[in-house]
């Protein structure tokens, strides 16, 4: 005599496992071998990128002369002052943004497309507007949710953006991450807003609410320094080294953006109106 659960016998021909509906052996297996071809797949190897530095004459911007004076007072040394609150953080980062007059420079491990980081992005495509060169960079490690906004605002001619070590699965970023952990695990958690290679804040503020001391749950105790003289070609150096290493790859070389560009100038004045509601933090 043979006793059969009756949940267990439904369940097998209905082609489950245990009557839990477990997903049978071939299933799994099946899934799991879609999901390492996924995971095997390879960032970019052809792409268009070109090589390029910082902006090499910062003496004739309102930027580079600001503290002339006291830097031609003091030959070799550098100036420095410290950001303790956030709030003056997001204020210096929206002023360098406002007076750039040829290049922005922006390194960095988190930018957050929340209140602060929107207003920042618009006063970075404002600068852009004025013909101001941008070059943002931004590990991937953390942009699984802004890769369509990110590609958008590269869009715009005088943007250009480069993540790097990216994801090459760019929707199963959690098991790329498990089977390729010895690359994937270099990250990049430089800091760096460098306004015509004259001005820079480094430190250890990423860009979001809760780095500006905005958000309503809970905020970093972080500090930036403002720097200026000699030192910032050193930022600059150092952000180049970055920006030209065979580590960055081009946000469009990742992210099929199909945004119509006859479409962008709508979705880039729709983030204005939007930064101008925001009263009180974007001015």
């Amino acid at each position: 005599m043979r006793f059969v659960n009756k949940d267990a016998s439904r369940a097998a021909r209905s082609g489950c496992i245990g009557g839990a509906g477990i997903p049978p052996l071939p299933l799994v297996l099946s899934s799991v071998c879609l999901l390492l071809a996924g995971c095997a797949t390879t960032v970019p190897k052809i792409y268009d990128r070109t090589v390029s530095t910082a902006f090499a004459h910062q003496e004739e911007t309102e930027l580079g002369q600001f503290f002339q004076p006291e830097l031609a007072a003091r030959p070799g040394m550098s100036g420095v002052a410290l950001v303790q609150t956030g709030e003056w953080g997001f204020r210096a980062r929206i002023g360098l943004a406002n007076m750039a007059e040829k290049t922005l420079d922006l390194q960095y491990f988190l930018w957050e497309v929340d209140t602060t980081g929107r207003i920042l992005a618009e006063r970075v495509l404002r600068a852009a507007d004025r013909g101001v060169r941008v070059r943002m960079l931004l590990d991937d490690i953390n942009t699984e949710d802004t890769d369509f906004k990110f590609a958008r605002l590269a869009l715009h001619p005088n943007i250009e953006i480069r993540l790097f070590n990216p994801f090459a699965a760019r929707e199963a970023r959690t098991f790329e991450f498990v089977f390729n952990l010895a690359r994937l695990n270099n990250r990049m958690h430089n800091k760096a807003f460098i306004a015509d290679n004259a001005i820079a804040i480094v430190g250890g503020r990423n860009i979001g609410d809760d780095y500006f001391g905005v958000d309503t749950v809970a905020n970093f105790r972080d500090l930036d320094l403002v720097v200026a003289g000699p030192v910032v070609q050193d930022v600059s150096r150092s952000f180049d080294q970055y920006w030209n290493s065979e580590w960055t790859i081009p946000v469009s070389a990742l992210v099929d953006e199909d945004l119509p560009g006859k479409e962008f100038p709508a979705w880039k004045s729709n983030l204005y109106r939007r930064v101008e509601n925001m009263q009180g933090l974007s001015s």
